[in-house]
Formats: C-alpha cells, sequence, structure tokens
C-alpha cells in the first residue's frame, strides 16, 4: 500500500513565514507547470487548497494552512517578462515584519499608480530581491511605504549683475622723510 497517498512533486527550497513558523524548508509543488520555482509557488498557493506540506530542515514534514502564510523567499531570479511599469516599496506585514524590493507589473494607463497595483484582487504580491523574490500574502500587508525620492535641488535663481560702482583710488600716507 506504499505510495497510495504520493503525489509525484518537486521540492522548492523557500524561507517561510507563517505565523510563529519562521523557517527554512522545502514546498512540495507539482511537477507540471511554470518553470521558474517563484512561479509554481506563486500559482500552489493561489489555489484554494488551505493546507500545503513543508519539509523542515529537521526532515519532519508539517502542513501549514495558506492563510497563515505571510510570506515566502523564493531564490532565483524573476521569470525575466518585460512588464510596463515597476516601483521600489517596503511592505509591513501584520506580525510587524517588514520586506523591502521592487514590484513589477502591467496596467492600463490611466490605472498604473503602486495603489491601483496594490488593490488589485490577488493572494501573493511578488516582491523581487537580490536572492530571489518574495511572495508576500496580500491579505497580511498593512501597509506599504515607497522610498522617498530626493529632493529635487532648487535651480539657481538667476542672478542680476549691478554694474560695479568705481571705486575712489586708495590714499597712501606720504612716506615719512628723516
Amino acid at each position: 500500500m506504499s505510495g497510495v497517498y504520493e503525489v509525484p512533486k518537486r521540492k522548492v527550497q523557500v524561507t517561510l513565514l507563517a505565523g510563529r513558523l519562521r523557517s527554512k524548508a522545502a514546498l512540495f509543488v507539482d511537477l507540471v507547470g511554470p518553470a521558474v520555482e517563484a512561479e509554481a509557488v506563486r500559482q500552489m498557493l493561489d489555489r484554494a487548497e488551505p493546507f500545503v506540506a513543508a519539509e523542515l530542515p529537521s526532515g519532519e514534514v508539517t502542513f501549514v494552512a495558506t492563510s497563515a502564510v505571510e510570506a515566502l523567499l523564493v531564490s532565483g531570479s524573476a521569470d525575466g517578462v518585460p512588464l510596463e511599469h515597476e516601483a521600489q516599496l517596503e511592505l509591513e506585514l501584520q506580525s510587524g515584519a517588514r520586506l523591502g524590493g521592487r514590484v513589477r507589473y502591467t496596467l492600463p494607463a490611466d490605472r498604473a499608480r503602486v495603489l491601483d497595483f496594490l488593490n488589485q484582487e490577488r493572494g501573493f504580491i511578488a516582491l523581487e530581491v537580490p536572492e530571489g523574490q518574495w511572495l508576500v500574502s496580500a491579505a497580511k500587508v498593512v501597509g506599504c511605504r515607497l522610498p522617498r525620492l530626493a529632493k529635487a535641488s532648487p535651480s539657481p535663481k538667476p542672478t542680476v549683475k549691478a554694474k560695479a560702482k568705481p571705486r575712489p583710488p586708495k590714499r597712501t600716507k606720504p612716506a615719512k622723510r628723516r
């Protein structure tokens, strides 16, 4: 009877933030599907399944409630699909964790603000960082900050030079005679 409950899966290494669980783990994702690991994990999380299986570094397999997942860091680069808009931002999660990185998205020109992007209905936001991608649960985000833009230096004020007034000649003291 062994193997009856086994489904062929591949392991994807992640850093998992879910409730009190903050750990490296391996998620079990479908063998078929996107080759980019972050996209495969995102598709798995966006399904309506209430639990995902994760193998902890100890070898223990645990089932994590999808609704408890705040964020997952998946190594590797983005899929490379060119998108029209991008923004640097910092997301604050319900747990108090802050994750900063870059989001890329395509929206109609009249609805292309970061606020419009955040207000879309979706499960997870892909936040690109040098180590890979954070897949952040939109439901767990309590705030978003955009980095301050450097203030533009004021343009120099035009200066009007007044005509120089003629200076009176310097008076010299007569030399003392000896």
